[in-house]
């Protein structure tokens, strides 16, 4: 087992070709996300797992190498479960490759995991004109340094935690990401912001402040992060658990269709 430098993560870029699709990985690789990055053999990895930081596990290569699936087992257990923990998130989301379907049981305590269902969406054309839509009492503001300088906003914490966790710092999001937050009153409501970015692709996660929900107000916020990505040439992408039933319809709401269907593992503990 061999934990790489930041400047050797291309290394495991064509490894990573069944999960290529989940933004994630390209974004650790390229230095977007906060992540780590173990493999079977530095100079010539053939199996390597990516962990974001948060609850993303991935893993891909070959599957055949027991010892460095015990060794797996071991990272996880040992190492990346108490430091999550210490972060007080409460589970792992281990994706994996077809070739790992047999060694699950290697890698994890399998009474502690569940499968999740997860939808992969495309996006076609916004149907939401939010500008059009926003209440008077509301304003849209683009995330920026500036913006996190502000005192006077509620939840604004929120915000900040969700910049902290999936970016280096708010001039990387800034850079090379965006982000945008719905204010009503003296308060944020709603946030969307690139979570992962991996060249001209972004990956949005969402978040609306509890007492606010049912509002629309994250659909207006979501559907301004889309204007911004048409305006640049930029490609959205959206994915959420099946059982999430609210980011479902949301993403359909505001012009994402269906692409494909996966599933993952919880692990809990």
């Amino acid at each position: 087992m061999y934990k790489l430098n930041s400047y050797e993560y291309k290394k495991v870029e064509h490894i990573f070709k069944e999960l290529a699709f989940n933004i994630v990985v390209k974004s650790v690789i390229d230095g977007n996300t906060p992540g780590e990055i173990y493999v079977d053999n530095k100079e010539n990895p053939k199996t390597a797992l990516v962990w974001d930081m948060m609850a993303e596990l991935l893993i891909e290569g070959e599957a055949y190498n027991d010892e460095f699936n015990k060794e797996i087992n071991r990272l996880i257990m040992e190492e990346l479960k108490p430091r999550a923990a210490q972060r007080y998130i409460p589970s792992f989301d281990l994706t994996y490759s077809r070739e790992f379907e047999n060694k699950l049981h290697i890698l994890l305590v399998m009474e502690n995991c569940t499968r999740v269902d997860r939808t992969a969406y495309r996006f076609n054309s916004l149907q939401v004109n939010w500008r059009e839509l926003i209440p008077k009492d509301c304003s849209m503001v683009i995330i920026d340094e500036k913006f996190l300088e502000r005192k006077d906003l509620k939840h604004i914490e929120g915000v900040k935690g969700w910049i902290d966790s999936f970016w280096h710092s708010p001039k990387d999001l800034a850079s090379n990401g965006v982000g945008y937050c719905l204010i009503k009153d003296d308060a944020v409501v709603s946030w969307c912001l690139s979570v992962f970015v991996s060249g001209s692709t972004f990956e949005f996660g969402l978040e609306t402040v509890e007492q606010f929900r049912g509002n629309n107000y994250g659909k207006l916020t979501a559907a301004a992060c889309m204007e911004y990505c048409i305006s640049k040439n930029i490609v959205p992408f959206w994915q959420c658990n099946d059982e999430n039933i609210p980011s479902n319809k949301l993403a359909e709401s505001i012009g994402f269709e269906r692409d494909f269907q996966y599933y993952i593992i919880n692990y809990s503990f």
